[in-house]
């Protein structure tokens, strides 16, 4: 029991300071992140009203949906391997690490086969750094553009995993970085849609709420470190 009153606990602490931290831009929601947790403790987050999950493989999103039995919609948020598709069109209702054409034609025709349409989200490698995945913020219009030949993935936003570093506030920059260009797309063809801005985990979250992030992706701020 103590356990479900700590993830709670800590689940609300940060859902009243990120919402209070992001008020000039309308809010932030949170996006509980739970690889490695099993489903009994990210049931207890339904009390708080959560309705959505964040799963990095696709593999143990599959190995928990029966436990968890639709409570939730469940985003996929790391870098998806196109033999993937088939399975996450069938129960993921976002991808936000969408990060090249060939994963998109996967998903395409695991869609059209599957009948039914699904939210995306394209990874920009806003730090150009070589070890991670997403494309650069020059291409990312670009293939805004080209992603309208995908009509089942219906693009929604951005997201964005920030470089490493000591301190937390030298993200901030990377995070002001995005969300300019969230609003510049937005305004182009392409991107009349798209309203979400997922940026920012457990240890810059707060810099992203300041910085305009619609979503945060949390996993050990809520469950405690990882076993």
């Amino acid at each position: 029991m103590r356990d479900k009153e700590e993830i709670l606990f800590r689940y609300k602490g940060l859902h009243d300071t990120l919402n209070d931290m992001s008020g000039k831009w309308g809010g932030v929601k949170i996006l509980p992140v739970t690889k490695t947790v099993d489903a009994e403790r990210i049931l207890y987050l339904k009390e708080a009203g959560v309705e959505q999950i964040g799963e990095n493989r696709v593999q143990e999103a599959m190995e928990k949906l029966d436990a968890l039995n639709g409570a939730f919609d469940i985003h996929i948020i790391g870098r998806m391997q196109t033999n993937k598709a088939k399975y996450a069109s069938r129960f993921a209702s976002v991808i936000q690490s969408i990060d090249r054409i060939e994963l998109c034609e996967a998903l395409e025709r695991a869609l059209d086969k599957a009948g039914r349409t699904m939210k995306a989200l394209i990874e920009v490698n806003i730090g150009n750094d070589p070890n991670k995945a997403g494309i650069s913020e020059e291409e990312t219009s670009d293939f805004v553009r080209k992603m309208k030949a995908y009509p089942h993935l219906i693009v929604k936003g951005l997201m964005t995993v920030a470089p490493i570093v000591q301190d937390a506030e030298e993200v901030r920059p990377y995070f002001q970085r995005m969300r300019r260009l969230f609003d510049g797309i937005r305004q182009e063809s392409g991107g009349e849609n798209m309203d979400t801005l997922s940026m920012g985990m457990s240890n810059d979250c707060f810099i992203a709420a300041q910085e305009g992030a619609t979503i945060v992706r949390i996993g050990s701020a809520i469950f405690g470190r990882r076993q």
